[in-house]
Order: structure tokens, then C-alpha cells, then sequence
């Protein structure tokens, strides 16, 4: 977005802080002067949050590609992979509340 004059766009803060090391127009915005950051989730002082759904039309048929997918990611590989990317699973949250809406 930086081509673009006033333009924005949305990130995950492990992008963000990555690109913001070569990107010297790249500005992070604060909610309630709080950084983004995952201790600020943990702790609840950023008050952003967001869950990932998965929706389905009942239940994947057996050894189908959605059902497999659905086991991995919730199995201890894919959990890896997503921590890999510094996500943080809501299961592993020291302030549960960030993960349900309010």
C-alpha cells in the first residue's frame, strides 16, 4: 500500500514487524496506545482480537481433503506450524477472554 497515497492495509503483527525493518513508510497503528503485540494480547491490554473459523456444510465426509485438513490443523502438526508463524492459539492464551467476542 505504500504506492498508493493514504492508503492502509491490514496485517498480522509477525508481517507487519517483519516488513516494517525495510519499509521505512510502513506505520503501525495503536488501539488505546496499546501496540500489538502477543504479549499485549496475553495480557489484555490490546483489546483486538481475532479467531479463525473454519464453516462446513455438516460434517466433511471421512478421508475427504476438508476433513483432513480439518485434523491437521487441530492436531499437534498444523498447532506448530501456526505458532511457526507466531500465532498464538486460543487454547494457549493466558487471558482467555481475547478469543471470545464481546
Amino acid at each position: 500500500m505504500s504506492g498508493t497515497a493514504g492508503g492502509f492495509g491490514y496485517s498480522e503483527v509477525t508481517n507487519a514487524e517483519k516488513r516494517a525493518k525495510d519499509d521505512r513508510d510502513l506505520v503501525r497503528i495503536t488501539i488505546a496506545g496499546q501496540q500489538a503485540t502477543l504479549d499485549g494480547v496475553d495480557n489484555g491490554d490490546y483489546p483486538y482480537w481475532q479467531t479463525e473459523l473454519a464453516y462446513t456444510y455438516g460434517e466433511p465426509p471421512a478421508g475427504s481433503l476438508a476433513a483432513a485438513f480439518l485434523t491437521y490443523l487441530t492436531e499437534q502438526g498444523g498447532r506448530d506450524v501456526l505458532r511457526a508463524y507466531g500465532n498464538r492459539l486460543c487454547s494457549e492464551v493466558e487471558n482467555p477472554r481475547v478469543c471470545e467476542p464481546s
